[in-house]
């Protein structure tokens, strides 16, 4: 587990992947916990299941990591678990792309 404080801000990229399971976890060492996910559905199971735990200072929003623009008080950690696994073959696909690609010198 990572060492937060309970002032911290802590912000999870892909919480639904492991159900919420460690924004649950992190909520109850930390302030606040920012828990993002792409999937509509992972967020309500996650959502319900924190508030049947009574986690008060879990904030759930439908992002991603490609698309989160963080706004406020700067975090004192971020996290992910398994979302990078999701997308995968989306930056294995870029990474080609960029090899591929024809640079100016320096760039």
């Amino acid at each position: 587990m990572l060492e937060v404080s309970p002032d911290d801000l802590l912000l999870e990229v892909g919480t639904g992947t492991g159900t919420g399971a460690f924004a649950w976890v992190a909520a109850t060492r930390c302030r606040t916990v920012i828990a993002l996910d792409a999937s509509p559905l992972m967020l309500t199971y996650a959502a319900r299941r924190a508030r049947e735990e009574d986690l008060k200072n879990i904030v759930f929003r439908q992002e991603g990591f490609l698309t989160y623009e963080h706004e406020g008080e700067p975090v004192a950690a971020a996290v992910s678990q398994f979302a990078l696994r999701v997308y995968s073959s989306v930056t294995s696909r870029l990474g080609d792309a960029l090899i591929a690609t024809d640079w100016q010198e320096g760039g």
